[in-house]
This record gives structure tokens, C-alpha cells and sequence, in this order.
């Protein structure tokens, strides 16, 4: 089947656009029955003319010319080869098409949006964020040769000579979120304490790599800043820097930093079974075993979850668990047999190593895990660790500190990473503080002898779905002027749709469109109105599905992610 539509060039008399970049293309359907289609499509730039016969309108001082272009239909390009996302500019080629209009022409954040995804899409990305262009569309031209197009008001792509385009610059990528300093931990501003000052491209990317870190993620790519931070304060309050100058994380007030925006990815990690509770190794305990791609996936699947994340590659193993063991003593194992963990000596094990990632994505309801490495601080929030009469401090109680610290800050479950020493011989704490009370299973206010903070990867289960016009998972829309389309918006539509679909509440991941402007469907479907706050079937003409993690529970207090450290484990009894 082909990827094209049946086009006929055409030399056609004296024909008047009223539109500066307007076309005319003749369009025949395949097939019989097939309806053909005549329409203004495109300008020529010659003012000596484009064919022995031509369209005549007075704009710019240019002559029209009648010209064929090519609509291409369907997937684009597979992307620039091992590359996950990628800088690109416009060059006139059909991977690289300039961004113009046909009969009405809007230059604005929406419209520029819209080049840069359909410039990333036609180079094999999935999705794009806008960083700069040459001029505004609807203003100048920057060839007059015959290139490929985005037209934004055909939401198609064409091959012409259009009047007026704009180059565009945008970052491209396949699995990427637009994070901004807002000077929180996890998103802390960027600043320096080294002199001289330098802000150049290095170091914006170096911003955007400590932000990036911070929220989780393997690495982040630049794409703009509030200010050069050699020469403004941010703000006169305490808060999170990166500062890179000495590639560290503090809470303080600097005088000179900025907020940044930058598009995080995760790459992966790669983690390697050693046998403890976060990085099991892998064993079965149902006959026959089986050791094949399935339960080789299974084992790396495991051990990324150990380690809190949600999800994982099977990158390769030490030995077939089916035949060697690898330890004689008792250590942490992932059972492929019955999908669960256990602190035992199986006889037949393997370490394996994965490429794990923070959460899987998906629409329509995957499953996929919010996750945070914590640091116990005293707060409600973040318990220390201690007891009242009877002290243990074994891999048992460390993982119940993990558990308990992880709760209090609303997730769903933790693993134990590291403390800086026993809770039964020392403390590191003074004041009063919050506490989990390992032999009497409460939290308590108070001011302790013995205690440890303990580091803890936590984990919240979502479930990510979208919206597909069904009760459950409601388009979003509006019912009173003026219409708004931000961030406070975006997120009601995501609670809207998680609380349809029967969970507590959810955040915001991505819509189709901006809802004031664009419509979905012509069909009644269900709706989840944001200025009622209600859940109704009809059809109100503009609309977007949004896609949103869902949980039930609360929204954790903190998404604080930090570096982690070697687990050491140290077992202490009184």
C-alpha cells in the first residue's frame, strides 16, 4: 500500500487568492468513487514567473505561481540512530521541514509548539519542545527554493515554495519530561561559589544535568534559564542550589542563581545483583526450571523493583541458576517461581545485571511507580528511627525503618539503603524530634538518647491512563469564559480523570491539545468539566484527552530524590 495520495500538477489561468501564502493543488483519491479536490495552495517567489501561465496577486511584490505539492501521509522516519533525543534545526528537507501557514498565520507560544513536534516527528522522535526560531512565519521568508513544510493551518506537511516560513530549533525526544528549578530538593535553582563566574553553554549544561539528577532522572539537557546567574538573585530566602562549581547539593541563600528549565530523560541505570535486599540475585524454587529469555527478563524485572525502580532490561547473567550456585551462605533472592523475595540459601542462584528504569510508561492504564531516595531529618515527615526498651538492629529492622520513614511521607512502601550507624549504640540527633519506635510500632514526638536516620528508596504505585471518552476515562473541557489553560488547569483535568477511573487523585503527564482551542471529537462522549468540577455526557466542541498518573492515598509530602549510598549493614543486638 502506498504512503501517498494521487496528485496532479496543474497550470491553472488566472485564479485570485485572497491569502498571501495560499496553494492550489488538484487531488485525486485512490480508488473508484474516489473524490477529487481543488484547492489554493502554494506561492511562487520569481518575480519573472513559475510557468507559461499564472495567478497574478500584488503581496509582498511577489508573483503567484500554481505548483504542485506533495502531502505525505502516515509515520515518519525511524529516528537519528541510537539517539534518544537530539537537537535539531530546520533545513527544507523532509526530515527537517521549515514551519509555515497557508491562508491564516498565528505566531505564538501554541504555534511554535506545534512547528517543533511536527519538526521532531518527521525526524522519527515522538515528541519536541520548542528553543528558538530564525523569525516570525508570518513576517519573512528564509528561502525561495522548493522544500518540505509543517503548514499550521492545515495541520499537515507539504512540498513547495511557500511566500513566508520560520526556521525552527527544537530539542527532540523520545522519553522526556520539561522539569523548572522552583528551589525545592528535587528541583533545586542553579548557582555558583567559585570565582570567576562563567555562563556559558557548559555550564547551562551542567545546570540542567544537577536539576535533572536531583528529580531522579539519568541526565538533562539545557533549554532555558531565568537569568544569566552571574549577574541576578533569584530570590533573598534559603533554598535548594545546585552549584556547579563544586557539583554539590545545599539548602542556602546564595545572592546570585537562577531557575532553569531543561528536558530530564532517563537513560537507565545499570545494577548488578550482589546479594543484598536491594540488589537480590535471582533463583527459582518450583521444578522444572526454566532458564530462557522469559525468566531471564523476570530476574532483571525483579531486581530493578528491589532497587525502586519500575521496571527493567535484562542485560546478561553470571550463569544459568538452573545448574550453579553462586553463594553457600544465606543472602537476599528474587524467586522467578513464585514473583517474590526471600533471605535464604537456595543452592542454585544467579547475580544478573539490568538496565533499570525509574517507571514504564504507557497509556491506558500501565503500571508504573513514583519514586524518591529519602533521608530521615526528624520531621513528621521524616522519621528517625529509635526504640524504647528492646533494641535489634538487623536487616529485618533496618527494612522497617525503611517501610515506616517511606509511609510517613505518603508512599506506599521503601527499601532500606543505608544509616550511618546503629540506633542501639549512638545518636546523631538532639532536640526533639519525630520518631518510628521499632518495638513498640508507633511514631513518636519526643527527644530520644539512641536513634539513626536511615536512607530509604520509596515507592508509590500509579497507574497511568488516558482519556478516551468513556465514563471512566472522560475527555477534559470547560463550560465558563474565559477560558484557561495552565498548569492549575492541566492538573484538575488529571484529579478529574483519576478520580472517574476510581482512584483518589493523579497528576498531570501530557493533554492532546490546549483545550480552549482545538476540538477532539464532533460525537457526544463523556466529559469531566473543570469549571464545575463535574462528570457529564454530551458534546460541548472543544476538548482534549489528558493522560495523568493515578494512586489512591494521599500525594506524597515529598518527592525529594537524592544520590544514594553503598548499603552497609550492621547488625547489633541489645
Amino acid at each position: 500500500m502506498t504512503n501517498f495520495s494521487s496528485f496532479i500538477t496543474l497550470s491553472v489561468p488566472y485564479i485570485h487568492s485572497p491569502h498571501p501564502n495560499s496553494r492550489v493543488v488538484w487531488h485525486t483519491g485512490p480508488g473508484p468513487g474516489a473524490v477529487s479536490e481543488f484547492r489554493l495552495f502554494g506561492c511562487c517567489k520569481s518575480t519573472m514567473g513559475c510557468g507559461y501561465q499564472r495567478a497574478i496577486y500584488g503581496h509582498g511584490g511577489y508573483a503567484m505561481s500554481l505548483l504542485l505539492l506533495v502531502l505525505v501521509f502516515g509515520h515518519g522516519p525511524d529516528p537519528v540512530q541510537g539517539a534518544s533525543y537530539a537537537k535539531i534545526t530546520s533545513d527544507g528537507t523532509q526530515q527537517k521541514p521549515f514551519c509555515s501557514w497557508a491562508s491564516t498565520c498565528v505566531w505564538d507560544a501554541t504555534t511554535q509548539a506545534e512547528c517543533a513536534v511536527a519538526l521532531c516527528k518527521a525526524s522519527g522522535f515522538k515528541d519536541g519542545l520548542f528553543l528558538s526560531s530564525d523569525a516570525s512565519m508570518c513576517e519573512v521568508s528564509v528561502t525561495s527554493s522548493t522544500v518540505w513544510y509543517w503548514v499550521t493551518d492545515r495541520d499537515e506537511y507539504a512540498q513547495g515554495s511557500y511566500h513566508k516560513e520560520s526556521t525552527i530549533t527544537a530539542m527532540c525526544f523520545n522519553s522526556g519530561v520539561q522539569v523548572t528549578s522552583d528551589g525545592t530538593q528535587s528541583k533545586p535553582v542553579c548557582t555558583w561559589n567559585a570565582s570567576p563566574c562563567v555562563w556559558d553553554a557548559t555550564t547551562q549544561q551542567k545546570c540542567a544535568v544537577g536539576l535533572c539528577k536531583a528529580g531522579g532522572f539519568s541526565t538533562g539537557v539545557f533549554v532555558s534559564a531565568m537569568h544569566n546567574y552571574c549577574e541576578k538573585s533569584y530570590s533573598s530566602s534559603e533554598l535548594w542550589n545546585y552549584v556547579t562549581s563544586s557539583d554539590r547539593y545545599e539548602f542556602k541563600q546564595y545572592g546570585y542563581e537562577t531557575p532553569i528549565s531543561a528536558l530530564c530523560i532517563d537513560d537507565g541505570t545499570l545494577v548488578t545483583s550482589d546479594g543484598t535486599q536491594a540488589k537480590p540475585v535471582c533463583t527459582w524454587n518450583s521444578a522444572p526450571c526454566v532458564w530462557d529469555a522469559t525468566t531471564q527478563q523476570q530476574c532483571a524485572t525483579g531486581l530493578c523493583k528491589a532497587s525502586g525502580f519500575g521496571t527493567g532490561i535484562f542485560v546478561s547473567a553470571s550463569h544459568s541458576y538452573c545448574t550453579t550456585s553462586y553463594s553457600s551462605g544465606d543472602i537476599w533472592n528474587y524467586i522467578t517461581s513464585t514473583d517474590s523475595y526471600e533471605f535464604k540459601q537456595y543452592g542454585y542462584e544467579t547475580p544478573v545485571t539490568a538496565k533499570c528504569y525509574v517507571a514504564s510508561s504507557g497509556g491506558g492504564g500501565s503500571s508504573s511507580s513514583w519514586v524518591a531516595t529519602i533521608t530521615g531529618d526528624g520531621t513528621e515527615a521524616k522519621p528517625l528511627c529509635s526504640w524504647s526498651s528492646t533494641c535489634v538492629w538487623d536487616t529485618t529492622t533496618q527494612t522497617e525503618c525503611a517501610v515506616q520513614m517511606c509511609k510517613a511521607s505518603g508512599y506506599d512502601s521503601g527499601i532500606f539503603i543505608s544509616a550511618p550507624h546503629s540506633m542501639c549504640e549512638q545518636s546523631s540527633h538532639t532536640g526533639t524530634s519525630y520518631y518510628w519506635i521499632t518495638d513498640q510500632d508507633q511514631f513518636k514526638l519526643g527527644d530520644l538518647v539512641l536513634e539513626t536516620p536511615v536512607t530509604a528508596k520509596c515507592t508509590k504505585s500509579t497507574v497511568r491512563i488516558t482519556s478516551d471518552g468513556t465514563q471512566t476515562k472522560p475527555l477534559c473541557t470547560w463550560n465558563q469564559s474565559p477560558c484557561v489553560w495552565d498548569d492549575a488547569t492541566r492538573e484538575k483535568c488529571a484529579v478529574g480523570l483519576c478520580k472517574a477511573a476510581g482512584y483518589s487523585t493523579g497528576t498531570f503527564v501530557s493533554s492532546l491539545y490546549n483545550y480552549c482551542e482545538t476540538s477532539h471529537t464532533s460525537s457526544s462522549t463523556w466529559y469531566y468539566i473543570t469549571s464545575s468540577d463535574q462528570v457529564v455526557y454530551g458534546s460541548y466542541g472543544l476538548e482534549t484527552p489528558v493522560t495523568a498518573d493515578c494512586f489512591s492515598g494521599t500525594l506524597p509530602t515529598t518527592t525529594t530524590t537524592t544520590t544514594t549510598t553503598t548499603t552497609t549493614t550492621t547488625t547489633t543486638t541489645t
